[in-house]
């Protein structure tokens, strides 16, 4: 039944896209909506004028109330910088390979707004520090392999300021100051500088009214608090510390006025993709929902990079709804009532993935996709058989070379995942091809570290 109904999804919405997209939406992935109240706010309704952004990766605030997110326009080679408006939803392109001038701005993580108002981006292509002229869109080098002295970074996970300025970059497994004028890095805390259980796999920080730095450490699945000075680390909260619903994936982190840590997470193992905010006491560690898919009203927390908390209180974060599940590409920004847990969008652009073009669907398999996508290190690629059938599943690298035959035997109807850890391989673009007798499906993916 639930192959039917998706393989009519896929016929309406390739003959009458405009029409149908949000009729096939509700009948066919009914889940989704009558989790939430969506009606009159559904995700596909773009919101602001100016050009389309998808795959939003960072999200920070300037002094004027605006925000600044580092994206993948809808076309377009390399990432962009967008500012958006806060209440109109309008959105402008500041820096992208035509706007501005100097190095290309290839994979912007974390953003910061310096005192002067510039915007400083970690590329994590590059490897790089970058400031980036608000008005102009013109982009110099901080710090990289090239510029600044000390240990070099390796695998750049995310960005902060101190309230001297400084930049604080963290990597997988170390803590890194960065000089804002000279470009010189110093280590803060790692495994062999500061003391406490060591960083394993960082993801993002934030630094605290004192100073003190807070760091996600993904495979602890753990919120961390490091001492600027002397790099001590310590648990603030993980499975162990703390009550509440504990971490499964943390994506981001933000600190509200009055102390409190409010981290994205995927709380959801069985339905991936779906997120929620939680909120962290500083001193216990215990952790509440803000919100999520059934703490507030509203859109639905799909694939949240980036988060940010506004003058008054709200907080606001970047959302992503995976094209391999809705045959699109949707991202917006939403506001979150931080004591209801309401949800609004602003600003969101949405585009079809070809379903323009009528294509012809193998009955016999199809991909559901990679997840995550991109990746740092093992991701999964999911599969359905509508029959049993012989089946082939490998990854090939951007020259065509096969890296790995993941599956390949007689499988019975049904869906399935398969793991592929890309240990020892470089960043880059990676395809994964799913074959059953002669019909074959592509899909790509990105890995960085």
């Amino acid at each position: 039944m639930i192959y039917w109904l998706a393989k009519a999804k896929r016929a309406l919405c390739s003959r009458h896209a405009a029409l149908v997209c949000l009729t096939c939406t509700v009948l066919f992935f009914p889940g989704a909506f009558l989790s939430t109240p969506l009606f009159g706010q559904i995700f596909w309704d773009n919101l602001g004028m100016g050009p389309d952004f998808a795959h939003p990766k960072s999200l920070v605030i300037e002094a004027d109330g605006s925000f600044v997110i580092g994206a993948s326009p809808r076309w377009g080679r390399w990432s962009s910088i967008f500012r958006i408006d806060p209440v109109s939803g309008d959105r402008m392109i500041v820096s992208d390979d035509t706007t501005g001038s100097g190095p290309d701005l290839r994979y912007p993580g974390d953003l910061v707004v310096e005192a002067d108002s510039s915007i400083v981006a970690l590329d994590l292509w590059r490897k790089a520090v970058v400031r980036i002229d608000p008005v102009t869109g013109d982009r110099t080098i901080v710090s990289d392999d090239t510029t600044g002295g000390g240990p070099v970074f390796s695998s750049p996970r995310g960005l902060a300021i101190e309230a001297d300025g400084s930049l604080v970059v963290v990597e997988k497994r170390v803590l890194k100051r960065v000089d804002p004028v000279t470009g010189e890095r110093t280590i803060i805390s790692g495994h062999t500088t500061g003391s406490g259980p060591n960083l394993i796999s960082s993801f993002a920080l934030a630094v605290d009214a004192d100073n003190s730095i807070v760091v996600l450490d993904r495979s602890r699945k753990a919120v961390m608090r490091i001492d600027p000075v002397t790099g001590n680390r310590m648990i603030v909260s993980d499975e162990t510390t703390g009550s509440g619903p504990v971490f499964l994936s943390p994506a981001a982190v933000a600190i509200e006025a009055d102390g409190s840590l409010v981290v994205t997470d995927e709380q959801h193992l069985f339905r991936r993709g779906v997120s929620a905010v939680v909120r962290i006491d500083p001193v216990s560690g215990d952790r509440v929902i803000v919100s999520n898919d059934t703490t507030g009203i509203g859109p639905i927390l799909w694939a949240l990079a980036a988060l940010a908390i506004e003058a008054d209180s709200s907080l606001v974060v970047a959302n992503h709804y995976d094209g391999a599940i809705f045959d699109a590409v949707a991202a917006d920004l939403m506001r979150i009532d931080p004591v209801s847990g309401d949800r609004t969008v602003f600003s969101a652009s949405s585009f079809g993935i070809g379903v323009e073009d009528e294509v012809e669907v193998p009955e016999r398999f199809s991909l559901t996709g990679a997840y995550p996508n991109p990746f740092q290190a093992t991701t999964r690629i999911g599969y359905e058989l509508q029959s049993p059938y012989p089946v082939e599943l490998a990854v090939y690298d951007a020259s065509g070379r096969q890296v790995e035959v993941l599956v390949s035997l007689t499988q019975p109807a049904g869906l399935y995942e398969a793991s592929f850890e890309a240990k020892g391989l470089p960043n880059g673009v990676y395809f994964y091809r799913l074959s059953a007798g002669s019909s074959t499906q592509t899909g790509q993916m990105v890995l960085f570290r």
